[in-house]
Formats: C-alpha cells, sequence, structure tokens
C-alpha cells in the first residue's frame, strides 16, 4: 500500500518557520538540522526543506504566469 510520508514546504527562512509550526501550531519537532526539520505526529508528516534567499527569489519568479506585453 502506497500512502504519503510528507508534505515539504520550502523555506528560506527555516527558523521562522520552524518557530510557526512548533510554537504556534503546537507541533512536535522530530528532526532538526540546519537545513531539513520535520514534525512528528501520525499519519503524513511536515517537513520544512531550508532554500536559500536567492534559490527561493528565483523559484517564486519562475512560478508566476507570464504576461504578454502589447506594443
Amino acid at each position: 500500500m502506497q500512502r504519503l510520508l510528507y508534505v515539504i514546504s520550502f523555506t528560506s527562512d527555516i527558523e521562522l518557520s520552524k518557530r510557526f509550526y512548533r510554537d504556534g501550531l503546537g507541533l512536535t519537532v522530530g528532526t532538526d538540522t540546519p537545513f531539513w526539520v520535520d514534525f512528528a505526529g501520525d499519519g503524513a508528516g511536515l517537513a520544512l526543506l531550508a532554500m536559500s534567499r536567492a534559490r527561493s527569489a528565483r523559484s517564486s519568479c519562475a512560478s508566476r504566469p507570464r504576461t504578454s506585453r502589447r506594443r
């Protein structure tokens, strides 16, 4: 049987994101490294994956829909 293991959220500020999920929502931290944080729980887990700010900016620009320019 296949099942979802993790939902991964990419973040440029892993400490801020960790505080939100831990302190704000009350999730329990499992693994905690400078680039990966996951939260313990039943079923699918939530994980945070750190990205550099430059890479994060490029990713968000790439995901925006392009608009055509009229001359």
